[in-house]
Order: structure tokens, then sequence, then C-alpha cells
């Protein structure tokens, strides 16, 4: 989440959990980031670098094994945290610009930025694959902590939005659904 305060949108705050909570119950009372609409008037206020492009079906492209990944999702057993710790995702090929974290469900997905952790190793785990692949894979690793207090109860698929530099996304889901209480 990115969070300003007095309508001041020049300075990006670091995340915290307490004004992302107000921001959350507001996106709730609003019915903000919901699927597939990723924009908003908030967002358009943004100043073009913060802006989220919108995810059409176009730019959606199907899972195969260009993309590869690897990370567990968390879970307290109150339900009221859930996250990914050193986690990966990539597309063979393609520059990571962002991994998005998502929980949704049939009525409602939500979008939980990610903190990139710098992976050196993928891009020699994937030059040992192919030595011909050059492509700098360094900054697809994430790390994300949710606190879920905030959103609906229910069940939710936790999945990983992966965004290229050059505009394409891949949705990868989890196997396993988390249960907010």
């Amino acid at each position: 989440w990115a969070v300003y305060t007095n309508n001041d949108y020049s300075k990006l705050l670091d995340w915290n959990p307490v004004l992302s909570a107000q921001t959350l119950k507001e996106s709730q009372v609003k019915g903000l980031y919901t699927l597939p609409d990723l924009r908003d008037e908030f967002l358009e206020r943004l100043p073009k670098a913060y802006q989220i492009p919108p995810v059409s079906n176009e730019l959606m492209q199907p899972m195969d094994s260009t993309v590869q990944h690897q990370f567990t999702v968390y879970s307290t057993t109150s339900g009221k945290l859930c996250g990914v710790r050193k986690g990966w995702a990539l597309a063979k090929g393609r520059v990571t610009k962002r991994n998005v974290f998502v929980l949704k469900n049939s009525a409602r997905s939500y979008f939980f930025s990610t903190a990139i952790e710098y992976r050196g190793d993928l891009s020699d785990m994937m030059m040992a694959k192919d030595p011909l692949d050059k492509t700098n894979y360094s900054d697809s690793g994430f790390n994300v902590c949710v606190t879920t207090s905030d959103l609906s109860k229910g069940e939710y698929w936790a999945g990983i939005l992966l965004q290229t530099w050059d505009g394409l996304y891949y949705y990868i889901q989890a196997p396993d659904k988390i249960i907010v209480k």
C-alpha cells in the first residue's frame, strides 16, 4: 500500500501498518481494489512514476514453462497475519519489474506491494540452465507480510502477480487457501 498524508502526493512514505489498515478500511468502504480494475481516482492522482497501469486481459499471459517460482504462503494460526518470506518468481528471458501479493476470493481481490529481495543466485541458476540467458533476474525475490484483521472474513486464494518490465503479467496461484477469521 502506498500511503500519503495531507493530500501531498509528492512524498511517498514507507509502509506503515497503522496507516495501511486505515487505507484498507477505506478501500473496502469504497469497493476499491477488486478485479479486474486496478485503478481508482486515488491512483489517478498519483505522480506518473508511481501509477500502476491497469492490468488488461491482453497483457495477462498464461502460465507456462517460462514462468518459474518458489514461494510458500505462511499464515498464523489466528489468521491475523499472512505473507511470504524469501519467495521468488520470474519469467524466463524477461526482467521482473515487481511481484505483487494477491489475496482473492469470488467476491474480492486485494493487492499488496512486496519488498524486493536481491537474489543474485537466480541469475546464476538460470544461466546454469541456459548459458545464453544473460537476463538479470536479481530483483525477482520478494518478502511480504500482511495484516488480515481488516479484510473481510472468509477463505482467500493467495498468489503472486508477476509484472515484467516489458509490461506483461503472470498470475501464480499458491496451492493453499488462507482463512481470515
